[in-house]
């Protein structure tokens, strides 16, 4: 074990013996250098530079004292403070052993139990969860402290985990450099009441695998050529400097086989490798031939910048760059690579106090650019017949030298150019078959289905390797084997007359075949099939001529309408094109020039029009005006009739008739013989009630068409009407639309009536003619009613009509009755209305106590077909109000009952008032109400319920009825009478002594909840809330009377409330839940226990029936009317009990489910008595879904629809709002009408449903559910 704190060449014991025995502790540890190895042997961190045991083992410094000054030291940074000084260890070996004992049981524990490897990228924080449990049953705390490294850091420096649990602690680094950094965690048992937990020391050290750029910049490259990139560099660091540039290269090769098999790379086969192993290195170790044994080392260094220019195509033009704090900086990156693939470099710098960044640059790098275009021209030919070419290829790969010469130029010195050049020549060497075969195989991929050629052929190459030196290049018997290719063509092949010729070196023969005449494009590729990376791209540019034939253009539609197609134009040849046109016939039109770039297309447009219908034809004709080429078109047109030539609208009034213009011009004709001074125009139309001429006459300047029109109903008329020239059969027509209009209103008939009121109106009409007529009735106005249809006898005369008039608002209207009959015509009256608003509805006059109210039910009907809410006016508010306060809502045709509330505040005056319901449809409706106090006595009573033994409190709300204040004091009675729980009698106990017990019985259960009950003053319509509490000792029935006294104008007042406290056994029974489906029957039996009901309680001969009892059910109001039709529950008998101790008797009940509807609610179930008390219950009750009522089944195809109409009725008498709609998992394609309205009684046809599927989509069968749901029922 080493000490940092001594030198090299001192004369220092750093190795020691670690089983060194002690015997006398005063003598072997006298200096206390063996406590200094202990420490030393456990923290070997504790002697490194500056550490507290460092130099420890120097001869020079190794006394007693100085040693103990470092194992305090020690001690004191380990949080083991020992309380001994010196003097002590030296003079007792007591100590000594203490110490040792201390060291003992606590260094151990600072040994780091395991190391946390924080392995990750450079730049994203690595964070290390390490799981403390605490398996003991107290709740122990660590303090936390990190030292070493500052990559790594800890959120916070305390932590306490909980009896039988673990706690998750994160340990983060972010670090700064990609070396190792290293550190340790420890946790210091903190202690508690004399102890603690142990300490814990982790070892946490980083491994850096990878770097996270801070940017990546990536481009696509193609092979051999050069890209350069202006990367932005940014410091992150506080820190100006001169960071050094350096580069770490990655890649993945891509062959030509994989391009030609469409593979593409991806990110994730991305392996990350410091030198390019991924390369073929035999081809590699082909760069030069000489052998291994004769290179010398410049040699030896030429070669490998020659690989680090092929394996890392990635460089950066500066060495260094200075960055300001914060600042930015620009570096020059250039890629030129000769191996396709993905490329990364990352651009590494550091300072080595404040950390290190990299920027990453991508490059994917695929095939060449096309090095050269080669076209050729050819005729169409019919039948798939193909045409063959010679494809000669020169034996130099030009991209390739040209990339290595500026590789070389730009990355080596000027003195090792010329030979990095040959080397990266040889690069591209191949061998070849023999010394008598220079040849070698390349393939060949033509990138078109139009294409077609053998995969290889064979090719003499500057670059052939045959053993010879190198630069000696081929022999006189090579160049014997082959053709020279100068340039890269292609020709024909040569046609012989004893067959097809041989095929020479460095030439592929290929098909081509054509389908129509156009420009034919296809990328070539030529690769060597012995060295992969030398290949070549071309393009290859067929041109497909067309021989001259005449096509057809055809044209179709309605005369007097330009009907237009367009001919499509590509210029395909490589020259411009200035195209010049003729178009001949009459109905024929197009441009007469169009110029055309090459490569461009474009469309021309020829039109065709005719005057008249018939057929035309014409031709079209395009000529170049450079090369003379010339292209026919054979145009067709066919004109049908002609569409409406316009629409015309005139106007009309019934009854009357009236004459009507339409003018016209000459129709453009076909040319026969000599001109005609005027046309005869023959006219037709489909009108009814218009008379005219049949013929025309239209002179060269015009003329107009007469006609005359004579309706005898109102209405909107439409037809066409046609001119046709009866020479050649040419025509015009229109749409013709007359709006004909009532005639004059016979007479004005005048009503009135009182609103509410009916008023009936007699019309006499006459039928002059011998056949009965069917007239039809329109009423219009607020109010008129009558039959629609109305018949009249042949010859009668004065059949009376009735029309009824029956207001709901008031004031001055207009309206009108028609009679129609097709033959007789249209004829109406107009009606002048008048609603005179009607007197309010005299009421009873409503007497009532002063301090008490009284309400009468009042009637209200609606008239109406929907539902209407009524405001609410009262002149009187103080005396009078209407429950329910606000609005009422009537129902359509329905009627309904309010509620007219009195209150009095005076026992001389009489209170009046009007009451007024509005609406706007349902007009005003005014009632007079009157009301008059009287002397106060017996008030309403009030009911208190308590358990026994609880307390049960109620408000009595009196309210001051008068204008002035009111003195007044309130006391409350007990009535022992009516104490209703029967007593047991003793031969000890008086009739006497029974009523004294009942009234203390009786006081003990009520009592006022008032500070102040008496001289108290009430101040003017104000109220005082007078509490009762009630507390009852036993099963029974118990009435008091609260009085409030007072006195006005020497009368004396007095106001008395009836209280009466039942008392309740025990808390609510709980009842099975009752669980049933909608529209089935749930019967069970069910038995309440009387709890607190004793046989011992009932009086001598008493005895209980079930008439003794009475049932209540409270139910939510908002389900109150859904339960009372669902739920019904039937008293059976009394049962005496025997077996439970807190009941003698219980009560059986047959309950009966059967819901219409789904709902959810509970029930609470009072059972009474008059005399013995009160038990509570509860059940809880639940409808579930139905089955379907039916099944609808319905079948569309996609796109079209299906519909099934039904008619349903409400279940019960009245009308029901109702909402219709599917359930949530049904298909989207099915739809309901209407989706809410109001449901027809019971007995009636019932309302009209329509349920509609249309499907968009091909598929299974689709379900849906439809529910139809009202207050009271479901379906």
């Amino acid at each position: 074990m080493e000490d940092a704190g001594v030198l090299e060449n001192s004369q220092s014991t750093q190795m020691f013996n670690l089983d060194k025995r002690l015997v006398d502790l005063d003598e072997d540890a006298r200096d206390l250098l063996t406590f200094c190895q202990v420490l030393h042997s456990h923290l070997p961190d504790s002697t490194k530079n500056n550490g507290v045991m460092s130099g420890y083992t120097n001869p020079e410094n190794r006394t007693a004292e100085t040693n103990f000054k470092r194992i305090q030291s020690a001690l004191e940074l380990y949080r083991l403070e020992f309380e001994f000084e010196l003097e002590d260890l030296m003079h007792s070996a007591r100590s000594m052993l203490m110490m040792l004992l201390h060291m003992f049981l606590n260094i151990p524990a600072l040994i780091p139990k395991t190391t946390i490897e924080f392995k990750g990228i450079l730049g994203a924080p690595i964070v290390k969860t390490v799981e403390l449990k605490n398996p003991s049953n107290r709740r122990v705390s660590y303090r936390i402290t990190i030292e070493g490294s500052e990559d790594f850091s800890i959120g916070y420096d305390s932590i306490v985990i909980d009896p039988q649990s673990e706690v998750d602690f994160e340990i983060t680094c972010n670090a700064r450099f990609s070396t190792p950094a290293s550190g340790r965690v420890t946790f210091w048992g903190v202690r508690d009441r004399g102890s603690g937990p142990s300490t814990m020391v982790f070892k946490i050290t980083s491994n850096i695998v990878d770097r996270k750029p801070i940017e990546t910049s990536r481009c696509s490259v193609a092979l051999f050529e050069l890209e350069t990139l202006q990367i932005s560099v940014t410091n992150p660091f506080d820190v100006a400097c001169t960071y050094p540039i350096t580069l770490q290269h990655s890649s993945v090769r891509t062959s030509i086989q994989d391009v030609l098999r469409n593979r593409q790379i991806k990110q994730s086969a991305l392996k990350k490798k410091t030198a390019l192993d991924t390369l073929d290195h035999t081809l590699l170790s082909s760069i030069t031939a000489t052998a291994v044994d004769y290179k010398t080392d410049d040699q030896k260094e030429e070669e490998e910048e020659i690989k680090r220019i092929i394996e890392q195509p990635i460089w950066c033009a500066e060495q260094s760059i200075y960055l300001m704090p914060r600042g930015t900086g620009t570096i020059t990156v250039y890629v030129l690579p000769f191996v396709m693939g993905l490329y990364t470099a990352q651009i590494i710098m550091m300072e080595e106090n404040s950390g290190e960044f990299c920027y990453q640059v991508e490059a994917e790098v695929g095939l060449p650019r096309v090095t050269e275009r080669l076209d050729f021209t050819v005729p169409q030919v019919g039948g798939g017949t193909s045409v063959q070419r010679a494809l000669r290829i020169i034996p130099r790969n030009s991209p390739f030298e040209s990339a290595a010469g500026t590789a070389s130029e730009m990355r080596l010195h000027v003195s090792k150019r010329i030979r990095a050049r040959s080397l990266l020549q040889q690069f591209l060497s191949y061998p070849i078959q023999g010394d008598d075969d220079p040849t070698s195989t390349f393939g060949i991929d033509i990138q078109s289905p139009y294409f077609n050629t053998h995969k290889e052929f064979t090719c003499i190459s500057d670059y052939a390797n045959s053993g010879r030196p190198a630069g000696t290049g081929t022999t006189k018997a090579d160049m014997k084997k082959t053709v020279k290719v100068i340039r890269n063509t292609i020709e024909e092949l040569p046609v012989s007359e004893s067959g097809p010729p041989p095929i020479p070196n460095n030439t592929a023969v290929f098909s081509f075949f054509p389908e129509r005449p156009g420009l034919y494009k296809s990328r070539v590729i030529v690769f060597c099939s012995q060295n992969e990376f030398d290949f070549r791209v071309f393009e290859i540019l067929a041109n497909v001529t067309t021989p001259m034939r005449a096509s057809t253009l055809e044209f179709k539609g309605a005369a007097k309408q330009t009907m237009s197609q367009d001919i499509p134009i590509v210029n395909d040849s490589g020259k411009d094109w200035q195209l010049q046109t003729t178009v001949t016939g009459r109905e024929f039109s197009g441009a007469k020039y169009l110029p055309l770039k090459k490569g461009d297309k474009a469309n021309y447009t020829v039109c065709f029009l005719a005057q008249y219908a018939g057929k035309f034809e014409g031709n079209l004709s395009f000529r170049e005006a450079n090369s003379g080429d010339t292209f026919q078109y054979k145009l067709i047109g066919e004109a049908e009739e002609p569409l409406a030539e316009g629409h015309l609208v005139f106007k009309a009034t019934a009854r009357s008739k009236e004459t009507l213009k339409i003018p016209l011009q000459q129709l453009e004709v076909p040319a026969r013989g000599a001109s005609r001074v005027y046309q005869t125009l023959s006219v037709e139309t489909d009108l009814a009630y218009i008379s005219g001429p049949s013929t025309i006459d239209v002179h060269a300047h015009g003329g107009e068409y007469v006609f005359t029109v004579l309706s005898p109903v109102g209405g909107i008329m439409t037809g066409y009407i046609t001119f046709t020239d009866v020479a050649t059969g040419v025509l015009v027509w229109y749409t013709v639309e007359i709006e004909v209009t009532s005639p004059k209103a016979e007479s004005t008939i005048v009503v009135e009536a009182m609103v509410r009121r009916a008023v009936a109106v007699e019309i006499s009409l006459d039928n002059p003619t011998s056949e009965e007529q069917e007239l039809h009735v329109e009423i219009e106005g607020e109010g008129l009613i009558g039959d629609n249809i109305f018949s009249l006898p042949p010859g009668s005369a004065g059949q009376p009509y009735e029309l009824i008039f029956s207001p709901l608002i008031a004031g001055t209207f207009r309206g009108r009755i028609a009679f129609t009959n097709d033959k007789v015509g249209e004829f109406w009256y107009s009606v002048q209305l008048k609603a005179i608003p009607a007197p309010p509805t005299q009421l009873d006059c409503i007497e009532c106590m002063l301090g008490d109210s009284r309400s009468i039910a009042v009637p209200v009907e609606n008239p109406l077909n929907e539902g209407v809410s009524l405001s609410v006016r009262i002149s009187d508010s103080e005396h009078f109000s209407v429950y329910p306060e606000g609005q009422v809502f009537l129902e359509p045709y329905s009627q309904t009952t309010f509620d007219l509330v009195f209150t009095p505040s005076s026992l001389t005056e009489v209170a009046y008032s009007i009451i007024t319901f509005s609406h706007p449809l349902f007009g005003e409706l005014m009632f007079s109400a009157s009301g008059k106090g009287q002397l106060p006595g017996v008030m309403p009573g009030v009911n208190l319920f308590a358990a026994l033994d609880e307390i049960g409190s109620h408000t009595i709300v009196f309210r001051n009825p008068f204008h002035h204040a009111l003195p007044l004091d309130v006391y409350i009675n007990e009535e022992t009478n009516h104490f209703s729980q029967s007593l047991p009698t003793t031969p000890n106990r008086s009739p006497m002594a029974t009523d004294r017990t009942d009234l203390e019985e009786v006081r003990s259960c009520f009592a006022l909840l008032l500070r102040k009950s008496t001289g108290l003053v009430l101040a003017p319509h104000s109220t005082l809330q007078v509490g009762v509490s009630f507390s009852p000792k036993k099963l029974g029935q118990y009435n008091a009377v609260v009085q409030v006294r007072a006195s006005v104008a020497g009368r004396a007042l007095l106001w008395c409330f009836p209280v009466t406290g039942v008392a309740e056994a025990g808390t609510p029974q709980v009842l099975p839940k009752l669980v049933t489906k909608c529209k089935t029957s749930l019967v069970r039996d069910v038995v309440i226990p009387l709890q607190g009901l004793k046989e011992s309680s009932l009086a001598p001969g008493e005895e209980l029936s079930l008439s003794h009892f009475s049932l209540e059910l409270v139910v939510d109001p908002q389900q109150k009317t859904l339960v009372s039709r669902a739920f019904r529950m039937q008293p059976l008998s009394l049962i005496q009990l025997t077996n439970d101790p807190s009941a003698d008797f219980a009560i059986s009940y047959r309950v009966l489910l059967e819901p219409l509807r789904v709902f959810q609610t509970v029930v609470q179930i009072m059972i009474m008595s008059s005399d013995k008390g009160r038990w509570r219950a509860e059940i809880d009750l639940q409808a579930t879904d139905p089955e379907p009522d039916d099944v609808i089944q319905l079948t569309a195809a996609v796109g079209g629809q299906d519909k099934v109409a039904f008619r349903l009725s409400n279940r019960f008498l009245g009308y029901s709002s109702f909402q219709a709609y599917f359930s949530v998992h049904s298909s989207t394609h099915f739809s309901v009408s209407p989706t809410a309205g109001v449901l027809a009684p019971f007995g009636t046809d019932g309302t009209q449903f329509i349920v509609a599927f249309a499907p968009l989509e091909y598929g299974g069968r689709e379900k849906a559910l439809l529910n139809i749901v009202t207050d009271d029922a479901q379906w």
